[in-house]
């Protein structure tokens, strides 16, 4: 199952919810499950049949992780160019070296063009379109 919240575009600038995290956000507005429950879908990058407002997420070895960095959840919102990357919706708590985020935002995620690792992971996920798929 597909999680998607048809209004994400007008979440521009609106406050954060929950605790601020990333997963919060997607839990709220999409009624997505703990994350723990959330499995890979189909790579985001340059996937024609994806609307907007569906949840995406970075995964390792097809569940995310969870952990305190270098992980991500957001809406879909439109691809760039082909190969280029695609625009997301999001927020994230501010920590340490994250950068400020005040309140629910658009941002484009470029494609790094950078290899899954062997360990299923990937370089700068958070910051990396080949890293995410959608949440089903």
């Amino acid at each position: 199952m597909k999680y998607v919240y048809a209004m994400a575009g007008a979440l521009e600038k609106k406050p954060k919810v929950g605790n601020g995290d990333c997963v919060a956000l997607v839990q709220h507005y999409a009624h997505a499950p703990n994350h723990r429950l959330w499995k890979a879908g189909e790579p985001v990058l340059d996937l024609k049949e994806i609307k907007a407002g569906t949840a995406i997420a970075t995964f390792v070895r097809g569940r995310y992780p969870s952990m305190d960095k270098g992980n991500h959840a957001a809406f879909f919102l439109r691809h760039g160019a082909p190969g280029a990357g695609f625009w997301v919706i999001d927020q994230w708590k501010e920590r340490p070296g994250s950068g400020a985020k005040p309140y629910i935002s658009s941002r484009f995620i470029p494609s790094r063009h950078m290899k899954q690792k062997s360990d299923g992971s990937w370089p700068r996920a958070s910051d990396n379109a080949d890293a995410f798929y959608v949440i089903e």
